[in-house]
């Protein structure tokens, strides 16, 4: 950040007042080096147990935690710092190394200006992850999954032109989670399908219950992971959904992202071609974050893009973001998106 608002000369000013407060914070006998970036390593020779490397750590983040003056300006950066111990976590250099980082990098996930062992992090995340995959297969089993719903509104009517589905976890005990919590991980562990299949016959079902009591929304509208998009059986598993619940292709908008489309190959194009032709419409998410050209875009499966929010965000402010919206909206209108 610094580097992009005052320049290189103040992120190399930067670096240079961080690597003195961290030899300052050291003992001789300790050596410390600057790997790359804003990284550094620090290696200690000589402590009794995991305690001194825990209290040197906490020495270093509150160093760094103090402001730096740079061109009479105030500026603050912080520290997060992973520790691997020799033997327990790796007989080399490189393998110290390699844990440290991990660890650093667990460090951060707990919210930054800490420090983390790599043996703590690593029995951490195993356990955790070893009960987010029990408890997500409780979830489908004992239906705590739940759906909010996120009007589309026509602006100049006022009038609801879809719903999208936004998949929520009542959990147990932590509440109500939204999809940050726990989506990326049904991914890695292949669950990812059934949670997908659920949303997508109960989406479906809440739509008739809404036309069975004369409330008039349009079509609903439901997000599809990219391992869902890659499934062989991803259209049959649309028929059914639509079959089951009596709804028309027509009543259903299928939402991926940008980048998903590419990276899910061929297959996925072929699938969305044929749900268009179907009659389900098909609507691209977090657009022009993603592998945007005109030559992409010509042949592009959709009838909506939706621009990524950090295109809109400061339209009413700054007059750059505002062409910049514009001019995508008026290139959609021009492809008929």
């Amino acid at each position: 950040q610094i580097n992009d608002t005052l320049g290189h000369a103040a992120g190399d000013a930067l670096l240079r007042l961080a690597a003195e407060r961290i030899r300052l914070s050291l003992r001789e006998s300790d050596t410390v080096a600057r790997i790359g970036g804003d990284e550094f390593t620090v290696v200690l020779p000589r402590i009794t147990s995991s305690r001194d490397a825990g209290q040197v750590a906490a020495n270093l983040i509150a160093a760094l935690s103090r402001p730096f003056e740079i061109d009479d300006q105030k500026m603050y950066a912080g520290g997060s710092v992973g520790i691997a111990l020799y033997p327990d976590d790796g007989a080399s250099a490189e393998e110290l190394l390699k844990r440290a980082d991990t660890a650093m990098y667990r460090a951060k996930e707990l919210g930054r200006g800490r420090h983390a062992f790599f043996k703590e992090s690593r029995g951490v995340e195993v356990s955790a992850r070893a009960t987010l995959d029990r408890e997500l297969r409780q979830a489908l089993e004992r239906k705590e999954f739940v759906l909010h719903y996120q009007p589309q509104i026509d602006v100049p009517t006022g009038e609801v032109t879809a719903a999208e589905a936004l998949l929520r976890w009542q959990h147990p005990t932590r509440g109500l989670l939204g999809p940050a919590e726990f989506i990326d991980f049904a991914e890695e562990n292949g669950l990812i399908e059934a949670i997908g299949e659920w949303v997508l016959r109960a989406a479906c079902d809440q739509h008739r219950r809404w036309q069975d009591k004369g409330i008039h929304v349009p079509r609903i509208s439901v997000n599809v992971s990219n391992r869902q998009l890659k499934q062989p059986g991803f259209t049959a598993a649309v028929d059914m959904a639509l079959l089951k619940t009596q709804r028309a292709p027509s009543q259903l908008e299928i939402e991926v992202t940008e980048s998903m489309v590419v990276e899910s190959g061929e297959g996925a194009l072929r699938a969305l071609d044929a749900l268009q032709g179907a009659g389900v419409r098909v609507a691209i998410d977090d657009f022009g974050t993603g592998y945007s050209s005109f030559g992409y875009l010509r042949t592009l499966p959709a009838e909506v893009l939706k621009l990524d929010r950090s295109f809109v965000t400061d339209i009413a402010t700054d007059p750059d973001a505002l062409v910049i919206a514009s001019s995508m909206i008026q290139m959609a209108r021009t492809l008929r998106k």
